[in-house]
């Protein structure tokens, strides 16, 4: 029988009391030390996604920490999914919840939204709302095309922009 994995005792992060949740692959998630007994018991283990998972439930830590109505899913504002605390989370739609996604692993730029266009050797930045594609612009150089992307996000995304 495997030792069962325990909180940790309550300290002080970013000026709120958290407690630490031990997770497979010896991870920890944060969580704020009011919900220890809610996380505490449960088998949680690290999930390849990035987010506390328990198997038998079915559940991610941060579901079980902020319930949502339907339409819409628990968003970390940090895009830490192991950042369980309260502060961290907030209700949002699938589309919320993608506008503050992190870089895919095929992106080659560096940036969201920004590639280069060999067919007219320029920067293209651009970026999706409801589904459809908003061209930004062309850009001669890198910065300004980022740049662009950014104050874009901000426009379209508002509290959702991503936070680089």
């Amino acid at each position: 029988m495997k030792p069962k994995r325990v909180a940790s005792d309550p300290f002080l992060y970013s000026d709120e009391l958290v407690v630490l949740v031990p997770l497979s692959r010896g991870k920890n998630a944060i969580v704020d030390a009011r919900n220890k007994g809610l996380v505490s018991g449960v088998d949680w283990s690290y999930h390849s996604s990035g987010y506390a998972y328990n198997d038998s439930l079915k559940l991610l830590m941060h579901q079980l920490i902020l319930p949502c109505d339907d339409g819409y899913e628990p968003d970390h504002r940090n895009r830490n999914g192991l950042d369980n605390r309260i502060s961290n989370l907030r209700p949002a739609t699938r589309s919320q919840n993608n506008m503050n996604a992190g870089l895919r692993k095929d992106n080659r730029s560096g940036v969201r939204g920004v590639s280069w266009c060999s067919t007219f050797g320029k920067w293209i930045a651009r970026i999706c709302v409801d589904k459809k594609i908003i061209h930004v612009g062309y850009f001669r150089d890198f910065d300004s095309a980022a740049k662009a992307r950014e104050l874009a996000e901000v426009r379209y995304f508002g509290d959702f922009a991503s936070r680089r």
